[in-house]
């Protein structure tokens, strides 16, 4: 070169002996490096969104293996109360008329034991004991009837609510929701 130009090595000193172009190569390594971390990052990402693609598609299938036998449950359920309801109508009101009639027919033999004491006092102990065992069999039905009707109505109600039978399509709603979002995420993976 000639004498009176200045080379490079020169210009660079003008800067104060710190080589500008050496922490260039330093900045553009840690972009480097953050790219790669992000990319990272991405796959990871789309290995998530992947994986819950895999279980709302295996949720979504339990649903639907799900839905229709709780369906038939509610069903069988509800029927089930009717059933019950009608039998306990049915005996209520004969078991509820037989007591009252069974104590008339007991004065009534009290009535005859005074008329005719001698053969009737073989008759009342046998009248007595039918009384009682009458009266023990409505306490004994009418007692679990009684008991099981109210949990049995509760069972129906909570069977038939909208927030159980609407539990499928809620289900179904959210998983659709969630395999939306993955498809529209995918373009961000792909980055």
């Amino acid at each position: 070169m000639a004498e009176g130009q200045p080379n490079i090595g020169e210009l660079l000193n003008l800067f104060g002996g710190a080589n500008p172009i050496s922490s260039i190569g330093k900045t553009i390594d840690q972009f480097r490096q953050g790219v790669t971390n992000f990319l990272k990052a991405v796959e990871t990402f789309n290995r998530t969104m992947e994986s819950m693609q895999v279980v709302a598609t295996r949720v979504q299938g339990l649903i639907d293996d799900v839905e229709e036998p709780v369906r038939a449950m509610v069903d069988v359920g509800g029927k089930a109360f009717e059933a019950v309801q009608r039998i306990v109508d049915d005996i209520e009101g004969p078991m509820r008329a037989v007591v009252p009639a069974l104590g008339s027919v007991v004065e009534t033999a009290q009535r005859l034991v005074g008329d005719i004491d001698e053969p009737i006092r073989a008759v009342v102990p046998a009248v007595t004991k039918a009384v009682s065992t009458a009266q023990h069999l409505v306490d004994q039905v009418s007692d679990p009837l009684d008991r099981i009707t109210p949990g049995l109505a509760q069972l129906a109600d909570t069977l038939s609510s909208p927030q159980l039978l609407g539990l499928p399509n809620q289900l179904g709603s959210f998983l659709g929701t969630l395999g939306d979002l993955g498809e529209q995420l995918r373009p961000l993976a792909k980055m």
